[in-house]
């Protein structure tokens, strides 16, 4: 086996496990924080040439049925697909539902993710995962810090599903529907952020 890149190959030095102390050490974080910044020029592009390539694009994100919604759900991976079905249904009764898919993370894409949420009454966001101690979960702290200074200010919701494995059934996204359906018509939740599926 060559190793691409070993570890003593003094011509072509390389850095593993690097060390980084106090006088450096803020310097490069900032380094960080802006690579994560430009970050986001980058996944548009490599979407676009997707695109080019294969049809597809990718961007920070996909809406569905956003266009005139008033109630939207967001959420990330798989369970859109539950979520988009679910709104389709809603949408047969009349009732403007949407969807909006998170693909990218970090950076996160506060902006551009107020902008496609714009018109909505009230959002719910499900978040497969839980961050014991802070106010809900992950991808919920951001979309509502996201969209704190908005005009609209939507009824922002929170259900944490999933755990473990645990399915994501059409029943439970309608009951997630449900209640924004009434945040929209102004009723104010009981909870902010709660378990969906869960056994009490």
């Amino acid at each position: 086996y060559q190793a691409p890149h070993p570890l003593l190959d003094t011509e072509h030095p390389v850095t593993y496990g690097p060390l980084d102390l106090q006088d450096y050490y803020m310097e490069h974080k900032r380094q960080q924080h802006e690579a994560m910044i430009n970050a986001k020029g980058v996944i548009l592009e490599v979407g676009k040439k997707f695109g080019e390539r294969f049809g597809r694009s990718y961007g920070f994100f996909e809406t569905y049925r956003l266009e005139d919604a008033e109630i939207a759900i967001v959420v990330a991976n798989s369970a859109a697909g539950t979520a988009k079905v679910a709104a389709d249904e809603l949408r047969k009764a009349g009732v403007p539902a949407g969807v909006l898919k998170l693909r990218s993370f970090r950076p996160f894409p506060a902006a551009e993710l107020a902008e496609a949420l714009g018109s909505v009454k009230a959002v719910a966001v499900l978040d497969r995962a839980d961050s014991f101690g802070a106010y809900g979960g992950p991808i919920f702290s951001e979309v509502r810090s996201a969209l704190y200074d908005t005009s609209s200010s939507p009824q922002i919701i929170n259900y944490i599903y999933g755990l473990g494995g645990r399915d994501l059934g059409m029943d439970l996204v309608l009951e997630v529907y449900s209640q924004l359906q009434r945040l929209a018509a102004g009723e104010k939740p009981e909870k902010y952020v709660d378990y969906l599926g869960v056994r009490e």
